[in-house]
């Protein structure tokens, strides 16, 4: 979830085209920033993008699609958070029940009657809440035609994963920044450290207040459904020299105390 790409939260979409145009949707009372790709007839897919990788992280897959050769549809969108007249400044606003409702609303716009589903890291998390027996978002599920996650499992085999008899030392060690990351204050906390080794998550122009919103997905995904991994001490964290740095570089931005696991409920 820590891939970074420059982005303008208020210039015009980037990388838009005649193969893959872009244009505002309106849904769920928001304005969505959304490329499009491939014939109006084609099977309809609507793609979710993660953290904070924007919508143009599925160009390569649009660019092939928009020949027509595929049959599909597909629609990719700046989600609430990353689309400037989508990115309200509350943080209940991020509730992953929100988010979810935003997939059907898009759908709705879109006038996708039944539609393929797909996402990415974050827009993972979103779809499996998304199409989950649950159901908070409040579509029919009836009109999800497939599903398909990339880079975060089954909540259950996540939260298994974090906590429990189960879990992952490896998976604990590589995940403990969402404890930082999914804190309300995140962006702005001890003088913006977070936001600064993080380069703003490539917000242009860097902003505590943009990136805090992209951050809350985190807030909103450990609310529902997901569990909470452990928070780590360095001496754990050095077993993984990979993820090390990383993980010393967010533990000295925000420090917080070691701290079990909380499975999802």
């Amino acid at each position: 979830m820590l891939a970074l790409a420059m982005h303008s939260a208020a210039a015009p979409m980037p990388y838009c085209s005649e193969a893959v145009p872009c244009r505002n949707v309106s849904a769920n009372g928001l304005t969505f920033q959304c490329r499009f790709a491939g014939p109006p007839t084609g099977a309809p897919v609507l793609l979710i993008h993660g953290f904070p990788n924007w919508s143009y992280w599925w160009l390569p897959l649009l660019e092939r699609w928009s020949s027509g050769d595929d049959g599909l549809r597909g629609v990719a969108c700046d989600m609430r958070g990353y689309s400037p007249l989508a990115s309200p400044p509350d943080i209940e606003s991020y509730k992953y029940a929100t988010l979810a409702a935003d997939v059907w609303a898009l759908a709705d716009a879109l006038r996708f009657d039944k539609f393929h589903l797909a996402g990415h890291d974050h827009g993972a998390g979103l779809g499996w809440t998304t199409v989950s027996s649950s159901n908070p978002g409040g579509g029919d599920l009836s009109r999800i035609l497939s599903w398909s996650g990339f880079s975060v499992p089954h909540p259950d085999a996540f939260s298994a994963a974090l906590a429990g008899d189960e879990a992952d030392e490896a998976q604990q060690v590589a995940s403990t920044y969402f404890n930082q990351f999914s804190l309300a204050d995140s962006a702005t906390r001890n003088s913006e450290a977070l936001s600064k080794l993080m380069g703003y998550g490539s917000f242009e122009p860097p902003t505590a207040a943009s990136f805090q919103r992209a951050l809350w997905w985190y807030w909103g995904m450990l609310g529902i459904g997901f569990g909470r991994p452990p928070v780590v001490s360095k001496l754990e964290a050095l077993k993984y020299p990979k993820e090390a740095p990383f993980i010393f570089g967010i533990q000295g931005a925000i420090p917080l105390p070691v701290a079990p696991a909380v499975p999802a409920t």
